[in-house]
C-alpha cells in the first residue's frame, strides 16, 4: 500500500501543473540524529514544511523510501493529498524512532509536492538503537552491603 501511494503521488506531482517555477518547499530540520535510544523506548523529532512561494504549494505524501528500516515513522501529517499550502504557511509532522535491534539505523523521509525545483526532497535521520545498562556487581554488592546494615540497625533498635 506504502509504495502504491508513493507513486501515486509521484505521478500526481510530475502531472499537475507547477505553475512558477520558484516554488520551494522548506523543511526543517534538514536532517536529525536521534542519538542513542534504548531498545524499545521512543524518540520523536518535529519537523516543519513552510512554503516559501507566492503559489500555493502541494504536498502529496510524507513518508520513508521503499524498504526503509521499520524502527522510524511518520506521523502527525494529516492534510488531504495534494492540499494547497499558502505562501508563509506551514505543516508539521514528526518523525519518531523506536529501535527494536541494537545497533545504527538510518533511512530517508521523503517529501513529495508540486515543487517545481525539488518535487521530492528527502531528509535523512538516524539513530542508535542502545540496551539498558545492567547494574555491574559491584554496585549490586554495595547495595545488598547496605540493606543488610539498615536490618541490623533495625534490628538493635527494636531489642533495646
Amino acid at each position: 500500500m506504502r509504495k502504491l501511494t508513493l507513486c501515486l503521488s509521484l505521478l500526481a506531482a510530475l502531472l499537475l501543473p507547477c505553475g512558477v517555477l520558484a516554488q520551494e518547499i522548506v523543511v526543517t530540520p534538514s536532517s536529525w540524529d536521534f542519538g542513542d535510544v534504548l531498545i524499545g523506548d521512543t524518540e520523536t523529532s518535529t519537523f516543519t514544511m513552510i512554503s516559501d512561494i507566492d503559489d500555493d504549494l502541494r504536498v502529496f505524501a510524507v513518508e520513508f523510501l521503499f524498504g526503509e528500516d521499520l524502527d522510524f515513522s511518520v506521523s502527525g501529517y494529516s492534510e488531504p493529498i495534494g492540499h494547497p499550502m499558502p505562501m508563509g504557511s506551514s505543516i508539521d509532522f514528526y518523525v519518531d524512532f523506536t529501535p527494536t535491534t541494537l545497533g545504527w539505523h538510518e533511512a530517508l523521509v521523503t517529501v513529495v509536492s508540486n515543487d517545481a525545483s525539488n518535487p521530492i526532497a528527502t531528509y535523512s535521520v538516524s539513530g542508535n538503537g542502545v540496551a539498558a545498562p545492567v547494574p555491574e556487581p559491584a554496585t549490586m554488592l554495595l547495595i545488598g552491603t547496605g540493606l543488610a546494615g539498615m536490618v541490623a540497625i533495625r534490628r538493635k533498635k527494636r531489642f533495646k
